[in-house]
């Protein structure tokens, strides 16, 4: 089969179409001739956070909170959620915000959608941890703090790493990272100028400090779901005194400093901030993570018969003017009402031209699986019923209806089936000053019979046969 979806897209004129037509949100300014089939297929609406297009996606991005609603029917969305990076500590890099990436199925409902900030950082303390980002029931978990002077980093979803070491022969561990979100931050090795460790990104754990400086924040993760390919959630780079600066992990990650404030993880990516350096008079303070992001994208070409749910046409409705086109509506339609009960109902008149009526049809409120083959029309009398009883009972008639009219008059009957006749109506039938008019079938040998000419024997009458003779 043919099939062609337009996206999208004003149709300033739409003339003529051979073949089947696959139609998506489309604005038909006016007239279409389709010859084929015309297959009306709605995309299920989605709304929430700022919707673009890259080749067959759609794409929904969230920097900060909002809901992403869902309606019309179900699709198969790539979703990534991306929590707050962690701030650098005095000196360890600050941990990436937890990444997650996975493959749902969203129904028709609302998913709330929590884009989580970047972690604070203050002057000669621990780096404060990200916060948690989420789509529906997916969460991924702010990354951790780095960790300030003389003290271990903060676990997260990447952990921040070990924070400066003011004594010689103390070990800082970077803290622990969530599983499958990211990863752990780098050690402060027993060192002299305090070379941090890297806070940890999705992709890599942070660096180790070393004697020829602080650790690099950890590499993050890519993904092409924005439409190219990025790297989210890198973590902060290592802070020292005077011993140079780590470098922030690619994905957003905050470069540290050696001298100073640690710079600031990147807005939207989840990187964590970069540990601070200690050498300089305005020193101390870590770099502020960066803040999550969630994205959701689905192929657009996604479309199966669940999705199609209504249909929905301007006052003009559809002309179909080949007689060879077929319009499928699978579900119940509706004429006059918009909530029809079957497959088809009307409210109001309908007319139908055609020689044989199908079974199960209700007219007027009353359902037969059967009904004469034909027009219904006045014409379909009670000769078309052949069975005398059906008739009568049809008509709520007696048992007389089933009688012939001969059955009552006739020469040879008895008269039994004449009943409330009075004596009067007999006597004036028979009445000597009658014409006879009231008799008939009578033979001429019977009206002989009531002959004035005959006469009675005088006397004693002999045994014997009379007649009128």
């Amino acid at each position: 089969m043919k099939k062609v979806i337009i996206l999208a897209v004003l149709l300033p004129a739409l003339s003529a179409w051979a073949g089947d037509l696959w139609v998506d949100n489309v604005t038909v300014a006016s007239n279409a001739t389709v010859y084929g089939s015309l297959n009306i297929c709605p995309w299920p609406t989605t709304v929430g956070g700022t919707v673009t297009t890259n080749g067959n996606y759609r794409i929904h991005t969230f920097i900060s909170n909002g809901t992403f609603q869902v309606s019309g029917g179900s699709l198969t969305c790539d979703v990534m959620v991306v929590a707050g990076g962690g701030a650098g500590g005095t000196g360890g890099g600050g941990g990436a915000g937890g990444l997650v990436y996975t493959t749902v199925l969203v129904t028709v409902q609302s998913y709330p959608v929590t884009v989580g900030n970047g972690g604070t950082g203050v002057q000669y303390v621990q780096g404060g941890n990200g916060s948690n980002s989420s789509f529906g029931g997916i969460t991924a978990i702010g990354g951790g703090g780095g960790g300030k002077a003389d003290a271990n980093g903060s676990a997260g979803g990447s952990g921040g790493g070990g924070g400066q070491n003011t004594q010689i022969g103390g070990v800082f561990y970077g803290g622990f990272g969530t599983s499958g979100q990211g990863n752990s931050g780098g050690t402060t090795p027993g060192l002299g100028n305090s070379p941090s460790g890297g806070g940890g990104g999705a992709g890599t754990v942070g660096g180790n400090g070393s004697g020829s400086g602080p650790g690099n924040g950890g590499v993050g993760s890519a993904y092409n779901i924005s439409g190219a390919s990025t790297y989210y959630a890198g973590g902060g780079g290592g802070g020292s005194y005077n011993l140079g600066a780590g470098a922030g992990g690619q994905g957003g990650g905050g470069t540290g400093s050696s001298t100073g404030t640690g710079g600031a993880g990147t807005p939207n990516t989840g990187g964590g901030g970069g540990g601070a350096g200690t050498g300089g008079s305005g020193s101390g303070i870590g770099g502020n993570g960066g803040s999550g992001i969630v994205i959701v994208r689905y192929s657009i070409s996604q479309v199966s018969s669940s999705n199609i749910t209504s249909l929905s046409m301007s006052s003009n409705g559809i002309n179909q003017a080949n007689s060879s086109g077929v319009n499928t509506f699978m579900g119940q339609v509706g004429i006059g009402t918009n909530v029809p009960a079957e497959k088809l109902h009307v409210a109001g008149n309908a007319r139908i031209d055609g020689t044989n009526i199908a079974s199960a049809i209700t007219l007027g409120g009353e359902t037969r699986t059967t009904w004469p083959i034909g027009n219904l029309s006045v014409s379909n009398n009670l000769s078309d019923v052949a069975n005398k009883t059906t008739a009568r009972a049809n008509l709520g008639l007696g048992t007389a209806a089933t009688n012939n009219t001969g059955d009552f008059l006739r020469p040879n009957g008895n008269g039994s089936q004449l009943t409330g006749i009075t004596v009067a109506q007999v006597a004036g039938a028979l009445a000597t000053n009658g014409n006879g008019s009231r008799l008939t079938g009578i033979t001429a040998d019977q009206v002989g019979a009531l002959s004035t000419n005959f006469v009675l024997p005088q006397g004693d009458l002999v045994m014997g046969v009379f007649t009128n003779r």
